[in-house]
This record gives structure tokens, sequence and C-alpha cells, in this order.
């Protein structure tokens, strides 16, 4: 996805950041979909999350700190 199609998510403030972060980005794949006519295909999808966590098991990662000018409050030090 590039850039012109989604320029900035929405960062800072308290509470359900997950929904906020994750309907951002649903947002994103909906509108460069429907700007490409494929909104009616299965497309393989996949998602990083490029922030600094200590992993002790496959389905468990602590942020450790935000990076990239993030700064949802209650997240550092929590499961993402």
């Amino acid at each position: 996805m590039d850039s012109e199609h989604c320029p900035s998510m929405p960062c800072g403030g308290a509470g359900a950041w997950e929904a906020r972060l994750f309907d951002h980005v649903a947002e994103c794949l909906g509108d460069f979909m429907e700007k490409r006519k494929i909104k009616d295909k299965k497309l393989p999808v996949g998602f990083t999350f490029s922030f600094p966590c200590r992993q002790s098991k496959i389905d468990e990662a602590v942020l450790i700190t935000w990076t990239k000018r993030f700064k949802a409050s209650g997240v550092e030090g929590a499961d993402v």
C-alpha cells in the first residue's frame, strides 16, 4: 500500500488504541482496493507490527517502547 492512499495514522490518546489502529488499517485497505477495483477479489494479506517487543512465546510479545512518532498510552509493557 502506498502512502498516497493512507497518508497518516491517527495516534495518541488513551482508550481503545487497538480498535483505532485496526480500523485505520482496514479503511486504508478498503480504499486501496476500491480505487483499484479489486474489492471482489480474495487476496493474501500480511500484517507486521514493527515496533520493539520482547517475545516470550509464539503468541505473546510485550511492547518495549513506541517508535516512529506513535504515542498511544497504556500500551508499552503490554502484550500486543
